[in-house]
C-alpha cells in the first residue's frame, strides 16, 4: 500500500487495518514491527537512513518505556513516555581511547557529558539547554574546575 504522503506499508491487513508483522517505509527509514488495529504494538525497530537503529516498545502507535538507539556500534539508552523522549544515557567509545558518557533530557538536549581520555583524566560538563550553549561546570580528575558559560562550542569565562 502506498500512501499519499509517500509512505509504503508492506504486509498484512485485517478489515482494512494494518495487522500483524509489517514494515512501514517513510522518508528517513522504516519501521519493522507488529501492528494491531492499525497501530504499532510491542517491541519494534526503526531503521534510519543513517544506519542507526532504534529498538523500542510501542503501545498503540506510540513509543513507550525503554528504548535503545544504536549508532556506529555505540549505544544510547532512552526512555519514552507517550511517544515523547524523557531522558537517556549514551556511551560513545572513540578509536583513540576516549570514552564519552552523555546524559540527555527531553527533546534530546544534552544536560551532562562525562569524558574520560586515554590518560584516565576525566571531566564533566553540565549544560542547561542545548548542545552548544548554556551554563557549564567542568570538573577535571586532576581537581581543576571551570564554572562558566558554553557558547558556540567553546568555554567562555
Amino acid at each position: 500500500m502506498i500512501y499519499m504522503n509517500g509512505e509504503i506499508y508492506e504486509c498484512y491487513w485485517k478489515n482494512i487495518l494494518r495487522e500483524g508483522k509489517g514494515k512501514l517505509y517513510f522518508i528517513n527509514g522504516y519501521y519493522d514491527c507488529n501492528w494491531v488495529n492499525d497501530y504499532q504494538n510491542g517491541i519494534g525497530k526503526i531503521y534510519f537512513n543513517d544506519n542507526s537503529i532504534l529498538k523500542v516498545k510501542f503501545i498503540n502507535g506510540k513509543k513507550e518505556g525503554k528504548g535503545i538507539l544504536l549508532i556506529d556500534n555505540n549505544t544510547i539508552n532512552l526512555n519514552f513516555k507517550n511517544d515523547v523522549l524523557i531522558d537517556g544515557i549514551g556511551i560513545i567509545k572513540y578509536e583513540n581511547g576516549i570514552k564519552v558518557i552523555y546524559t540527555y533530557h527531553k527533546d534530546f538536549y544534552l544536560i551532562k557529558k562525562k569524558i574520560k581520555d586515554i590518560n584516565e583524566d576525566s571531566y564533566e560538563e553540565y549544560d542547561d539547554n542545548s548542545l552548544n550553549k548554556g551554563k557549564i561546570f567542568l570538573k577535571y580528575i586532576n581537581g581543576e574546575i571551570f564554572n562558566g558559560k558554553w557558547e558556540n562550542d567553546k568555554k567562555k569565562w
